[in-house]
């Protein structure tokens, strides 16, 4: 069987100015580095211990590599706020999109695994060139199991770097995470304690270190079947930046659905989620010190994958965000994305 080596990916957001960390922080949360909880590719099934993540190799090793290619419109790729009618005017933006990720299997066996992989990625905005955004990644996972439980270590770097004539930002992204998961026929358990070192060229301030904590349930529709699941997600981040006004804590509420109609990723299959979020979240200080930030973050996503074949799929991606909270207008705002994506396993 030939595992999805894709997670959802949507088209990163950007702000209008010079790289903010915000571009930076909802470009962790929406394409994050690769996480093994959640990759297929990562987990041993339960009941079979020991298979490779992939049954094609490389030099000898097993490795999964692949192609993902989108197209589509983002209602607000500036994040405008919705009181500024001028700025929203000129926010929307037809998007392009492409990432290459791949990763390598060194040690495989019955008790652990060790991996390291990478990604580049590219996404235009023909329409705002200010908010385009290449990336350049690397990790390395490395994981054991002990009966039901799986314990491992995860940890890379990422660089950022607008494209625009107009802007020439840079952000140097260091993660690394602790997870840990308990997995039975029916739920598995997760949990993921990180830390990402954020060093953004032109926002000083708003560089500095973020603590993440997210414990999160799935209950399986089928015995021993991730791709039939229901999701329960939580998080917990405190954001610990130079400036107090850009330093924050914030809680995550969220569920989801995952669902594959089918037996195996052949032609004919389909693979469906969704998911729902609620982010509350409340800075040190403001600018001004009148009042102290806050803000609540809605957001809901869905993915469709009909596979082609064992190697290539196509489907529509949507997106929908609503801030709202902040005792400062031009925060809050309104977005929402839509497109097809495709997915070609090499």
């Amino acid at each position: 069987m030939i595992l999805r080596l894709f997670a959802t990916l949507l088209v990163l957001p950007t702000v209008a100015v010079a790289l903010e960390v915000q571009q930076v922080e909802l470009s962790l949360d929406q394409d994050p580095p690769p996480d093994p909880l959640i990759s297929e590719a990562s987990l041993v099934r339960v009941g079979k211990p020991g298979k490779s993540p992939s049954n094609r190799t490389l030099l000898g090793l097993p490795y999964s590599a692949g192609l993902e290619l989108r197209a589509g419109y983002d209602s607000n790729v500036i994040l405008a706020a919705k009181d500024n009618s001028d700025l929203a005017s000129n926010a929307h933006s037809a998007t392009l999109g492409a990432t290459l990720r791949g990763s390598l299997t060194l040690v495989s066996g019955e008790k652990g695994t060790v991996m390291v992989g990478g990604d580049t990625g590219y996404n235009a905005n023909p329409s705002v060139h200010s908010a385009d955004l290449a990336r350049l990644g690397g990790y390395v996972t490395g994981y054991m199991r002990i009966k039901s439980l799986t314990v491992g270590v995860n940890g890379g770097a990422t660089q950022y770097q607008e494209t625009s004539p107009e802007w020439d930002g840079a952000a140097n992204v260091g993660y690394g995470t602790v997870f840990f998961s308990y997995e039975t026929k029916r739920h598995i358990v997760l949990a993921t304690f990180g830390l990402t070192k954020l060093n953004l060229d032109s926002n000083e301030n708003s560089s500095g270190v973020r603590f993440d904590a997210s414990p999160r349930w799935w209950l399986l529709f089928e015995e021993s079947i991730m791709s039939k699941r229901l999701e329960l997600i939580t998080r917990y981040t405190r954001m610990a930046a130079l400036a107090d006004y850009r330093s924050y804590r914030a809680g995550v509420l969220g569920a989801g659905i995952v669902y594959r109609f089918g037996e195996k990723q052949t032609a004919g299959t389909i693979d469906m989620d969704a998911r729902i979020g609620h982010e509350w979240r409340i800075y040190d200080t403001d600018v001004s010190a009148a009042e102290r930030e806050q803000q609540r973050l809605l957001s809901a996503t869905g993915n469709l994958d009909w596979w082609l074949s064992s190697w290539v799929s196509i489907g529509p991606y949507l997106g929908l965000e609503h801030r709202v909270g902040s005792p400062q207008e031009f925060v809050n705002y309104d977005r929402w994305y839509a497109g097809l994506r495709s997915h070609l396993i090499f």
